[in-house]
């Protein structure tokens, strides 16, 4: 589509009958979009741009939906402006206007060559073909792996995340007009297009589309069976890095559990059975102590200081536990099922033989993914109850790692069947939760210095030796900084990354620099 064309239909709004006419030659008013399907093109879709971008089938990949009162001369707008090829203006993917050309929702794909670019825009790295990741280089793709085949090259989650980042990427080349809209929404040069149709009604939400196939086979793979493993490739391809990163950590973290839950029984069975009331009763009293450094929990200092009950103390911390984690599942898994089951399915019921359209729009009937903050945020709970505090209650492991197995299983379902499929952009690591981690592992080295202090089977046997309460207090000092030293000295020993995986990506960046210098040099000849 020519430059001269866009331009002609933005300016004018389309108010002509002929120009409206052409449109809908163009973009078919009434075409089912049962017949839109990933095993055949079907009609209504807009034109690809190159002739390497024509391929048998079309694989819907977003749903764009429109805002009730958008007439049809904007929607026809819409999609052509989404079809239009990038020098032009548009953003070069494929766009479909669903069942009826006045219908509020547009389906959106995107070609070979707009997913390439895109490869390259993004910095993605890809398999070369000697085997080695490279940074993505459009002048050099046919010497990357199946880059002739989308579907293998990108995965998933990448091909939805192109789409939304061309969109949102969409800016006006000069003051424009949009049709079917009064001139205080007119676009001025250089406006971010998706933007601007957001805030005019015209754009409500936008959503990548489940594969219905994958989703179910990851299914199966992931929570529906008895496996203890979980796909976490088939993950990242589906849902993309971000939210395999989270699986991944959540994964190791539960399995870490073990040996804590392990040891935290053994406590509990051959010492909670003191031959002596006294020896009980100081046991308890320790344990008091050690929340007086904890202060920002305010009902578990509330109870140690203010009524100093002890039993109470112990049980409010169970209590504390078992119940987060109870409310936690009940609030993230099982009422989303119930809302979902009982109040949301009945209004998206679909059969094999519904349009491709329903089974599209239902899917728009699902809430947002919230994202994964929520979740790191029990788990940084999670530890450092672990961490400061199972010495108060040495099943505190157990508990974790029981609700942690069956966290897994939730979030997998919650993610897989109760909202929207989330966009995830590329992401090379867990980002700040991992040094929230690492600063909460080196908090809790000193609060266990001060609970060793504290111990009263410690403090008597110090004072046995013949040790002052300041020495006692000056080897809890020196253990503390010790443990503190070698901390971080096997944080240095143990890189973060592999040495080979360092070597790789010195390697794609040396490589990207040469290519930049060749691209250059032959723009320079030119």
């Amino acid at each position: 589509m020519s430059k001269a064309g866009v331009d002609e239909g933005v300016g004018a709004g389309g108010s002509s009958s002929e120009k409206a006419q052409q449109l809908e030659d163009e973009i078919p008013g009434r075409k089912v979009l049962g017949k839109l399907s990933a095993t055949t093109i079907g009609p209504g879709w807009t034109k690809v741009s190159c002739l390497c971008c024509v391929l048998e089938r079309v694989e819907p990949l977003v749903l764009v939906k429109l805002g009730e009162k958008v007439q049809p001369e904007t929607k026809r707008w819409l999609i052509r402006l989404i079809g239009a090829s990038q020098k032009d203006g548009g953003a070069a993917l494929l766009a479909h206007p669903g069942e009826d050309a006045s219908g509020d929702i547009i389906v959106v794909s995107a070609p070979c060559c707009t997913l390439l670019r895109a490869t390259e825009e993004l910095g993605l790295c890809k398999p070369y073909h000697n085997g080695d990741m490279l940074a993505f280089s459009y002048n050099d793709r046919v010497n990357f792996k199946d880059s002739d085949n989308m579907e293998v090259f990108l995965t998933l989650a990448e091909r939805q995340y192109i789409v939304k980042y061309e969109l949102d990427g969409l800016r006006a080349q000069r003051d424009l007009r949009i049709p079917g809209l009064s001139d205080s929404c007119m676009l001025q040069k250089r406006d971010n297009i998706w933007q601007k149709l957001g805030s005019a009604g015209v754009v409500v939400d936008m959503f990548p589309l489940h594969s219905l196939d994958q989703l179910k086979d990851l299914s199966d793979a992931w929570y529906s069976g008895n496996h203890l493993a979980q796909p976490l490739d088939s993950v990242n391809g589906y849902f993309g890095s971000s939210v395999a990163f989270y699986f991944s950590f959540l994964d190791f973290y539960t399995w870490s559990l073990l040996p804590p839950a392990i040891l935290g029984l053994s406590i509990t069975y051959f010492s909670e059975n003191h031959r002596e009331e006294s020896a009980f009763e100081k046991h308890l009293t320790a344990k008091v102590l050690v929340f007086t450094f904890f202060n920002y929990f305010a009902v578990l200092f509330h109870v140690a200081f203010f009524k100093q009950d002890v039993p109470l103390l112990r049980k409010r911390l169970a209590s504390l536990l078992i119940v987060t984690q109870l409310v936690n599942q009940v609030t993230e898994a099982v009422i989303p099922f119930l809302v979902d089951r009982f109040i949301s399915a009945p209004h998206r019921t679909e059969s094999k033989d519904d349009p491709q359209e329903d089974k599209f729009r239902n899917q728009s009937t699902l809430p947002a993914f919230p994202g994964l903050f929520a979740e790191y945020i029990e788990l940084l709970v999670q530890f450092g109850y672990l961490s400061l505090f199972s010495c108060v209650y040495p099943l505190t492991a157990v508990l974790l790692l029981i609700n942690n197995l069956t966290e897994i299983r939730s979030d997998a379902y919650k993610i897989c069947k109760l909202f929207r499929k989330p966009f995830s952009p590329p992401v090379a690591n867990m980002g700040v939760w991992q040094t929230a981690f690492e600063v909460l592992s080196f908090v809790s080295v000193v609060s266990n210095c001060w609970l060793l202090l504290l111990s009263p089977q410690l403090q008597e046997l110090c004072q046995e030796g013949g040790m002052s309460s300041k020495n006692i207090l000056l080897l809890a000092v020196l253990v503390e900084h010790v443990l503190i030293l070698a901390k971080v000295i096997l944080s240095l020993l143990i890189p973060d990354e592999p040495d080979w995986i360092r070597k790789k990506r010195e390697h794609i960046e040396y490589t990207s620099m040469q290519v930049l210098k060749q691209q250059k040099l032959h723009s320079e000849e030119s």
